[in-house]
């Protein structure tokens, strides 16, 4: 049987953004991010991406948001070349998860793909993309993409998920997220959440209360609020899955979209929300 992370692989197969031509008129004597034009600037962003060169194309999407903070495409233009930059490659990453499941017999770690790439800076690209799309899909930006759009929304959930992933399991910050012996929680490519008691890791299931109890007294209330964060991430993930799929067109019938949603609205936040409330007791 397929991990149920197979869904998600193809799914990210989505997170690329299209781009278009350099329109300017002048072609190949334009310098590009030397206009003042902000739809000039967007053409250059564009060419730049679809060229693989994201350092250019965040560079100028950034000189537009500096002038211009709420413009919607210089929001998903800058979020898609810094994780691009960061080397989160979306086909890579289909690729290898899709291949990994239909050998792999145990449960890797969900984050695993991560394991060859600086994990400090693909964090941070994940969580400022998070903030940037999160602006179109909350209605803060321009409109000029809406906030109901499926790319956005489909691409918000997913990066959500991953961000929420990283937060608890990276529980000291060192950036090391596959076998950290000193990162306290791990999520599974199945969604199973385990928490490291001792020398000891336990699923959340199987957590006794003094195992809760020690947990409480050795990371007082830092782990509380870890938990916490990734509880409301993933269901702000699942909210934006549901608008993804309801622009999709697919209100009234099953969906990939609809399996993603229910497979982390069933498996990964269950498990959050009863590892919160025993902590918060």
């Amino acid at each position: 049987m397929k991990s149920k992370l197979f869904t998600i692989a193809v799914l990210l197969g989505l997170l690329v953004l299209s781009s278009c031509e350099n329109k300017n008129l002048f072609g190949k004597f334009h310098k590009r991010g030397s206009s003042g034009n902000v739809e000039v600037l967007l053409n250059d962003a564009n060419a730049s991406l679809a060229e693989n060169d994201y350092s250019k194309a965040k560079e100028i999407a950034d000189e537009i948001l500096a002038k211009d903070p709420d413009n919607s495409e210089a929001l998903y233009i800058s979020a898609s070349a810094e994780l691009k930059e960061a080397g989160f490659d979306i086909a890579g990453l289909v690729t290898s998860v899709i291949s990994s499941s239909s050998t792999s017999t145990d449960s890797d770690s969900l984050l695993e793909t991560f394991e060859s790439l600086d994990v400090n800076e693909v964090a941070t690209a994940i969580s400022n993309s998070v903030d940037k799309l999160k602006k179109i899909a909350e209605g803060s930006a321009d409109g000029t993409i809406s906030a109901d759009d499926v790319d956005v929304n489909l691409n918000l959930g997913i990066l959500e998920v991953l961000d929420a992933a990283i937060n608890i399991v990276d529980f000291d910050g060192d950036g090391i997220i596959v076998d950290d012996t000193d990162d306290v929680v791990q999520v599974d490519e199945n969604y199973n959440v385990s928490v490291k008691i001792g020398t000891e890791t336990k699923k959340v299931d199987d957590l006794t209360q003094e195992d809760y109890e020690q947990l409480k007294s050795s990371y007082s209330t830092t782990l509380t609020s870890k938990v916490q964060e990734s509880v409301d991430q993933v269901g702000s993930a699942i909210n934006h899955l549901i608008v993804a799929n309801e622009s999709a067109g697919y209100t009234n019938e099953e969906s990939v979209l609809d399996d993603l949603k229910d497979t982390i609205e069933t498996d990964l936040k269950p498990q959050l929300n009863d590892l919160l409330t025993q902590l918060q007791q």
